[in-house]
């Protein structure tokens, strides 16, 4: 798994994130140009000058300091060194990439968003002091790739976690390593009671521009108290100075079906709710002090900018909110609601694969396929269950006969082994052995790989069946060339295959008593690895006519003179030195 495969499952873009290799991420260009539009003054592409021009003070060359790209309809956009791969190979529906033209203006306007992240969250932490409240736990609902959870790490919070209904885990073990914090993503595959009450209660919830997509956002508010003990930030559409009075309780609905799919009456997520209201909300909701959060300014940004993102402010409420007793469980309010927010759009897409079933979306319907069973997904398949929404799809699928009692499936048959499918694992079971498969002792003692895929990769690399009864340990997961066994003592190795001798001697280079802990170490290792790489032309990451931004190692970068190659300054990440390459000081 490399940057790139995350880029191409669009894991990647919408965030600002700054990587060492010189990708850089983020909805920066879009999100001023949204504003820019909203204002009057249109959005409109990087201009060339022509040579009677003068170049803008603070602009690269040839670059029109009041112009950049702005493409409707896109969430965000990348810069990918073309060192590492090709931009238009990774242009999506989501996200597109940008070019050498346009990278100042992407990285500045992604500098200022990263801020705004860092603002909200130091400037929480400060009115939490001032009210004498201590926080050590923060959970963001719809944290995409949990940059808040990351800020409040950085700013000593001991417990950080993060949630979104795509699987994020990936970029956050990732971005985790990067940045030296421990975040703990929880992914929500549906909006049910069952899946919030799983999720961890903590000293603060966040929820920063995720209650305008909801249908219900009173619901969602209830939802959110549900697991605060103490706090609770809510950053949403608000448009304060359009309402009747200051006392105004109302919502109003602007739009459905804009970012997720979902039926009526939980299509709508363009969702405006009065401050007055919201305040009503945190006040029955047991929050007897209600603060609303100054407005940020940010110095990095042209004047024209700055009026722009004055204007979203004064349209958006940042309310943080205390507890007068800090709660340490609160049970959810016992309503009844489908899920609101689904990422899966589209025809014939696998929503989840279960023991013998799957659940596939196809024309807004969820439908119950039995493994091996043609599906058209041309809204015909009537013989097949299905369902408006994830919620009750999930419901039904989990009180499933086959799903609740699954039986063990023959997969494949080789000279001395079956290869098995029982629940989600495919065990490596002798011929002529007698397995109770409801036993856990008796399955604890097999070999057993999560897919057929897996077993076809790594038995050619150990010379076959013989090749298991070699490997010190019994096999419990092959990821990324390396092969993870568990011992008699239950405790987990890593064996590096490629390192084998021919006598197969085997070299162990991790033990863990926790599976997951060598798992999401395989994983961050190869994306690290993947981040170090420097590209064949150098390593440049800017160049104009006055500064460069040069990498002096996997952690370190400086900012030097273009024309005399004298350092300015070193920085032990990219986006400080993009800030410094933006600081007014230095022009």
């Amino acid at each position: 798994m490399t940057i790139v495969n995350q880029i191409k499952k669009g894991l990647l873009g919408y965030q600002p994130i700054f990587f060492p290799n010189g990708i850089i991420t983020g909805t920066g260009l879009q999100f001023f140009g949204n504003l820019r539009s909203m204002r009057g003054f249109g959005g409109t592409d990087v201009t060339p000058l022509s040579e009677q021009d003068t170049p803008n003070k603070g602009a690269p060359f040839g670059v029109k300091v009041n112009s950049f790209n702005f493409n409707r309809g896109q969430l965000g956009n990348l810069y990918i060194p073309p060192e590492l791969a090709s931009g238009l190979d990774l242009n999506s529906e989501f996200y597109y990439c940008i070019d050498e033209s346009e990278l100042w203006h992407f990285s500045r306007y992604n500098i200022v968003l990263l801020q705004m992240y860092q603002y909200f969250a130091s400037e929480t932490m400060e009115i939490a002091k001032g009210s004498n409240i201590i926080l050590n736990s923060m959970l963001e609902i719809g944290a995409n790739t949990c940059l808040f959870p990351l800020a409040f790490s950085e700013l000593g919070l001991n417990e950080c976690h993060g949630t979104d209904i795509v699987d994020y885990s990936d970029v956050v073990n990732l971005l985790s390593e990067m940045k030296q914090s421990k975040i703990t993503f929880h992914h929500m595959k549906d909006d049910s009671e069952a899946t919030w009450r799983q999720l961890p209660k903590v000293d603060l919830v966040w929820s920063y521009a995720v209650l305008l997509h909801q249908s219900n956002p009173l619901a969602h508010l209830t939802r959110l108290a549900s697991l605060a003990k103490k706090a609770i930030f809510v950053m949403t559409l608000c448009d304060p100075d359009d309402w009747k009075s200051h006392d105004d309780m109302a919502i109003r609905y602007l739009s459905a079906n804009s970012y997720y799919n979902a039926d009526f009456p939980n299509c709508f997520d363009v969702t405006i709710v009065s401050p007055a209201l919201i305040k009503y909300s945190l006040h029955r909701l047991g929050f007897s002090k209600v603060v609303e959060v100054p407005h940020p300014e940010f110095e990095l940004l042209d004047e024209t900018s700055q009026q722009d993102l004055k204007y979203w402010l004064k349209k958006h409420c940042f309310f943080i909110a205390f507890r007068e007793d800090q709660r340490d469980e609160r049970a959810l309010d016992d309503y009844s609601i489908s899920a609101e927010r689904n990422p899966y759009r589209g025809d014939n897409v696998l929503v989840h694969s279960g023991y013998h079933n799957n659940i596939v979306l196809s024309k807004s319907r969820y439908y119950i396929v039995p493994h091996g069973t043609p599906f058209a997904g041309n809204g015909m398949d009537i013989h097949l269950v299905s369902f408006a929404n994830m919620t009750n799809t999930m419901t039904y699928f989990h009180d499933l006969e086959t799903e609740r009692y699954p039986q063990p499936l023959l997969i494949r048959s080789l000279n001395k082994h079956n290869i098995i499918r029982y629940k989600d694992q495919y065990y490596f079971c002798p011929h002529g052995k007698n397995i109770v498969f409801s036993d856990p002792d008796e399955l604890c003692k097999l070999s057993a790989l999560n897919s057929l895929e897996k077993w076809d990769a790594l038995l050619p690399l150990i010379g076959g069946e013989d090749g298991i009864a070699v490997l010190e340990g019994i096999v419990v997961d092959f990821l990324e060339g390396v092969c993870i066994t568990r011992n008699k003592n239950g405790e987990f190795s890593t064996i590096q295959l490629e390192a084998m001798n021919s006598n197969g001697a085997q070299a162990i280079t991790e033990a863990s008593t926790s599976l997951n802990d060598l798992v999401k170490a395989i994983s961050v290792r190869k994306l690290m690895d993947s981040l170090c790489k420097i590209p064949e032309s150098g390593d440049t990451l800017y160049d104009d006519d006055r500064f460069q931004i040069r990498r002096l190692g996997s952690s370190e970068f400086s900012v030097q003179c273009a024309v005399t190659r004298t350092t300015i300054s070193t920085h032990q990440s990219l986006e400080e030195a993009w800030v410094m390459l933006f600081s007014k000081d230095n022009y």
